[in-house]
């Protein structure tokens, strides 16, 4: 069928599954997903298939043994070019995370001591192009890798080279999740300058270009970036346009009869709509299709904030407080979000433009320079994890943010970093050496 013709049937399964987690407010929870580069002490990247020695998948493993008798389990999954990604549970304070994102350190460094690796804390690999780096051998990556190389420039990238962190909210009414997913777009690029942590782009220094941003620009226009560029620009009935938008994206893959991935030619709307017919849709396949887009900011059965870096180590919940400070705080939400309501459409894709180099000085809405801007925000997130602390009854968990906030509002991090390396007067090779061969 066509698009108009995706049956109010088949939008109301999905708004359902979207807003099958809905929490009180009083028991909203955060769960963080944290990316990490590996490498062997050659400074290789760690080989993500089995057979050429201690394999990325080797490490998932034994990462699984070790953590199985936690009482509160965390999940890994592997990134396709084998970067770690690490899953918290979901819990209503950071600290509960932090205890866990511990917990996985000290696993972490115990494998990595004795099997050799080095894990890097840079968003993107410094070294290596993605065709030196292997492809996890999965078909949902061979396609995502096919469908990526016909439509942008940087997929490949965006596959084997780049770490991230990625904040899920609950929602607690459908109101909450619109409101919620308007002001993280809008912030999106706050956060993009603010996190920006690539320093070096294959063995050279990335200068003022926040390269995972242009990256994820250039991955597939269709599926990525902004609400905004796919004209979400209001709160009202948010969601229903985002699933209209979702329905309309092109598959790149499927889960047939048989429950196996396999490639599809037409758009994620056209597949969920047969399964619809046939009486066939389940909540797992309404998931995949979610799954499939990569806006920064997305519904799951959660609210999905994706814009953040890999943040430098010992800050990796720096996101996640900044996003809580903002979203999750009710009366610092009511007056951003107010705020953000009259910035004009020009105004929002010029900051958008703008996140993608690392210049303080560049004009944001309102007329105020992004650096500015950043302290207001930054303040605002601050604000609101004052307010949480008193919402839910917790410690403050300022101490998430705060530390971070003081150095990168002097200087962006990427830029930090690469004054230290030009300041050591060595090859990028010998920099790395010194700071990460511990």
């Amino acid at each position: 069928g066509n698009m108009s013709f995706f049956s109010d049937s088949l939008k109301a399964k999905i708004l359902e599954t979207v807003l099958s987690n809905l929490r009180l407010p009083t028991e909203r929870r955060v769960g963080v997903e944290i990316e990490t580069i590996l490498y062997d002490k050659k400074l290789r990247r760690l080989p993500v298939n089995l057979g050429g020695g201690y394999s990325a998948q080797n490490l998932i493993k034994n990462l699984i043994h070790l953590q199985k008798n936690e009482n509160d389990p965390c999940s890994y999954s592997l990134e396709p070019g084998g970067q770690l990604e690490w899953a918290s549970l979901p819990f209503v304070s950071l600290h509960e995370i932090n205890s866990q994102w511990n917990i996985h350190t000290k696993i972490l460094e115990k494998l990595c001591a004795d099997n050799g690796l080095i894990p890097i804390d840079f968003a993107l690999e410094p070294i290596y192009r993605p065709d030196e780096i292997d492809l996890i051998n999965s078909t949902k990556y061979r396609l995502m890798n096919d469908r990526f190389k016909s439509v942008g420039s940087r997929g490949p990238w965006m596959m084997r080279n780049s770490a991230s962190v990625q904040v899920n909210i609950d929602i607690t009414c459908k109101e909450d999740g619109e409101e919620m997913a308007l002001v993280a777009d809008c912030l999106q690029p706050f956060c993009f300058l603010l996190f920006s942590h690539v320093p070096f782009i294959h063995g050279k220094c990335a200068e003022n270009k926040n390269y995972r941003l242009r990256v994820w620009n250039n991955t597939d226009s269709s599926r990525c970036g902004y609400l905004l560029d796919h004209g979400i620009n209001q709160n009202q009935n948010l969601l229903e346009s985002f699933v209209d938008y979702m329905l309309s994206v092109p598959a790149i893959f499927i889960l047939n009869q048989n429950s196996d991935v396999t490639g599809y030619e037409g758009s994620l709307g056209e597949w969920l709509y047969s399964l619809n017919d046939k009486g066939k849709l389940s909540p797992e396949y309404i998931q995949l299709a979610l799954h499939q887009i990569f806006t920064h900011v997305r519904f799951k059965h959660v609210l999905e904030v994706r814009g953040a870096d890999r943040p430098p180590f010992g800050y990796e919940l720096a996101p996640a407080a900044f996003w809580c400070g903002l979203l999750t705080a009710p009366g610092v939400r009511k007056s951003i979000f107010e705020r953000v309501c009259t910035w004009s459409k020009k105004e929002r894709l010029t900051l958008n433009k703008t996140a993608e180099t690392l210049d303080l000085t560049q004009v944001g809405p309102e007329g105020i320079s992004c650096g500015e801007w950043l302290k207001i925000v930054s303040d605002l997130a601050i604000q609101g994890l004052d307010e949480r602390a008193e919402f839910f009854e917790i410690k403050s968990e300022r101490r998430f943010l705060e530390p971070f906030i003081n150095k990168a509002l002097s200087r962006p991090w990427a830029l930090r970093v690469q004054d230290s390396f030009k300041e050591s007067g060595g090859s990028l090779l010998s920099y790395l050496q010194e700071n990460y061969l511990k």
